[in-house]
Order: C-alpha cells, then sequence, then structure tokens
C-alpha cells in the first residue's frame, strides 16, 4: 500500500506538471484543437508570462476513506502578489533569485479544516488560519490567529524575518549554497531535472485537451483529460517513473518497483484527473485554473487496506484589483545577523558538548566567519517601518 502511494504521488508529480505546462512555460499543448482554440491558449501563454501582480482566491476540498473512515479536508484562502518577474533566469545564481525575492511581494490568508479525529487533542479546535506577507524581501507571520495552537502570549501580533537579508549573507559566505541544497535535494526525492529530460510528448499523447463552452461569453473554457491506462503502461514512462522510484531513497527492488507498478495500475484503471482552464478571451488572461481528480487504491491481498480520495482544487484571479501590499503595521522584525547568532551560538554548544564528551577542546570556532564562533545573541525584535 505504501509501495503504491509512493508511486501515485510520482505519477501525479508529472503528469500534472505536463499538462499545466501550457499554462506557463514551453510549448503550448493544443492537442486536436482547431487553429482559432490553439492561438488562445497561445495568448494566454504570453500573457501569463508578461504577469507581474495579481490577487486570487483558492479552496481545495479533499475527501479521504481510509481503513472504512472518512476524512474529509479544506483549505480556503485568499492573497495577492505583485513584481513577480516570471522571465528571470534564476537557474544563473543565486544573486539572481535574491534580486527576485527584493521585488516580490506576496500575501496570503488560509484557513484549514481538519477532521476532528487528526487533531491530538479533543480540546484543541480543527480549524487553523495561517496569515502570511511578504514585503521587500521581509517576510511577515501573523501570530494571532496561531494562539489555539502555540499557546504562548509571549507570540502576539505580526512577526517577521529579513529573508532576504539571510540569503544574502550566506551568499556571502557560500555563492554556490544553492546549487549545493539543489544537489542534495535530488539525491533524496523526486529530481526537478526529470521534466526537462523527459520527453513531454511522452505524456501528451496520453492527453485529451477540449474546449467546453460555447463560444459566446467572454472566457473560452479548456479541459484537460489523462488516460492513466495507457499512460501508465507506456514503457519511457515507467523508465522516467523507476529512476525517480530508485532516487527516492526507499530502497525499492525490482521486485518492489513492480509490484507497486501492479497496485497503482489497478487502482488507475478508473481513476480520473480533469484540469480545467478559464482564459479571458480578451486579454488571453487565465480567469480560472482547477483541478478534479479522483483514485481508488485496493490491496487484493489486504482489503481493509483499500482506500479512496477524491480532491478538488480552484483557483480564481483578479488582475485589475490588486491591493497595495505594504509591510504590517508594528510587526516585530528579528534581524537576520541575531538569527545567524543563535544558531551558530546552538552549534557552538553542541561542538563543546561533543568536544567535551571526546576529551577534546571543541574546534572548529574562529573568527573565519563560522557561524559556530558567534555567541548565541538574545533577540531584541525591533519595529517594522
Amino acid at each position: 500500500m505504501r509501495k503504491g502511494l509512493l508511486l501515485v504521488l510520482l505519477l501525479l508529480t508529472v503528469v500534472s506538471g505536463a499538462a499545466l505546462a501550457q499554462t506557463t512555460t514551453g510549448e503550448v499543448y493544443c492537442g486536436d484543437l482547431s487553429a482559432d482554440d490553439c492561438a488562445i491558449l497561445e495568448q494566454s501563454q504570453t500573457a501569463m508570462q508578461n504577469l507581474t501582480a495579481a490577487s486570487f482566491d483558492l479552496f481545495v476540498d479533499v475527501q479521504i476513506e481510509a481503513e472504512g473512515e472518512q476524512m474529509p479536508i479544506s483549505l480556503v484562502g485568499s492573497g495577492a502578489y505583485s513584481g513577480l518577474d516570471r522571465n528571470a533566469d534564476l537557474s544563473l545564481d543565486g544573486m539572481a533569485a535574491l534580486t527576485a525575492l527584493r521585488g516580490f511581494n506576496a500575501e496570503l490568508m488560509l484557513t484549514a479544516t481538519l477532521p476532528q479525529s487528526l487533531v491530538e487533542e479533543s480540546e484543541s479546535p480543527n480549524t487553523l488560519t495561517l496569515e502570511l506577507r511578504l514585503v521587500d524581501g521581509v517576510g511577515y507571520l501573523n501570530f494571532d490567529p496561531l494562539q489555539p495552537l502555540i499557546n504562548d502570549p509571549q507570540f502576539t501580533g505580526w512577526g517577521g524575518l529579513d529573508l532576504a537579508g539571510l540569503i544574502g549573507a550566506l551568499l556571502e559566505d557560500n555563492p554556490e549554497i544553492f546549487n549545493e541544497l539543489g544537489s542534495m535535494a535530488a539525491g533524496s526525492g523526486v529530481n526537478p531535472e526529470m521534466f526537462t529530460n523527459m520527453d513531454t510528448q511522452t505524456v501528451e499523447q496520453y492527453l485529451t485537451i477540449t474546449r467546453t463552452d460555447e463560444g459566446s461569453g467572454a472566457n473560452a473554457t479548456f479541459e484537460t483529460t489523462v488516460d492513466f491506462a495507457g499512460l501508465l503502461a507506456d514503457p519511457a514512462f515507467q523508465d522516467t517513473l523507476r529512476q525517480q522510484m530508485d532516487a527516492s531513497g526507499q530502497g525499492m527492488t525490482e521486485a518492489d518497483q513492480q509490484d507497486a507498478f501492479d497496485q497503482m495500475s489497478s487502482a488507475f484503471q478508473d481513476a480520473t484527473l480533469l484540469i480545467r482552464q478559464e482564459v479571458d478571451t480578451a486579454s488571453g488572461r487565465t480567469a480560472s485554473l482547477s483541478v478534479e481528480f479522483d483514485v481508488a487504491v485496493t490491496d487484493a491481498e489486504d482489503p481493509s487496506e483499500n482506500g479512496s480520495a477524491a480532491v478538488t482544487a480552484m483557483i480564481n484571479y483578479d488582475y485589475e484589483n490588486v491591493p497595495t501590499l505594504t509591510a504590517p503595521e508594528n510587526a516585530s522584525v528579528l534581524p537576520y545577523q541575531q538569527l545567524l547568532g543563535m544558531v551558530g551560538g546552538m552549534l557552538g554548544d553542541m561542538g563543546g558538548a561533543l568536544g567535551e564528551s571526546s576529551g577534546s577542546a571543541a574546534g572548529g570556532t574562529s573568527t573565519d566567519g563560522s557561524m559556530g564562533s558567534q555567541p548565541a545573541v538574545t533577540p531584541e525584535p525591533t519595529a517594522a517601518g
């Protein structure tokens, strides 16, 4: 069951990435659409690539059935962003990413509702709100809605951290830090380079895209569906998933992989994935994007392990009413230098403890800029301007 679920996640990652690529970068997938309808999607891609700001609302509804228990989960949120540079080449170096971060502002309010059975304490609320903001490279978090969870009066109101300053300091100390982190991630799970190395036609031949609106409204609606059975039987696609399974660190043998393929083939025999995109035909901008997914995981050897999941997600965009994003008033901002000092102090204490236990002095601390050489600092937050 667990091996099958791993393969399910890999499959959805690959399929959704290829199916949604038409809204962002790469060649537009038009399938058997008419030339006029394909032109609308091409116009949409161009419009979205040049888009810098938008506001949005979203919702996600998840219905899970496992071991005879129903577990509904919902996410409802809204937000906005500005200063987005979709054409920035972030692969050049970390400084390009840092420049993009400083120019990008965003806010998000997200409310999650979980089944009470998943909450550790019966008295704890099963609804929680997360409120985030990013302005001029400083990340902010509103602690007030989190009080039912953290229950700490020391954390009230908005708190912030100078993320851009922190990243800049790390890059100054090690310009290759992002490349090193990327290499670590590639060796421990799904490799992002899979999308660039895989022939997209392998997936596209199992996609079907149609225009479903009548053509009389302001928006054109396109729906993309996936032939899971055909995709799973494709040798090239199986090879791609095997590579990712090997890279996931799960230690799966060829027999384990084949068993997982068999489980997923059975589960996805009647699975459905629908991706719906509404495009404003005048501006070419995406008005809304939604995903509907249903799957049942079966285990012939142990029927008690059978389960199902249904996911519905939608995001609606508004490009005309984008609020001006500013730092929260009276926010307490922790300077990144203090964070580095606190982490350095903890690492220094750990090094000292290890040194004492081995009968030697703690090493590695000097004035060469290593974090272990810095003393712990008691944070004294400053007010945001």
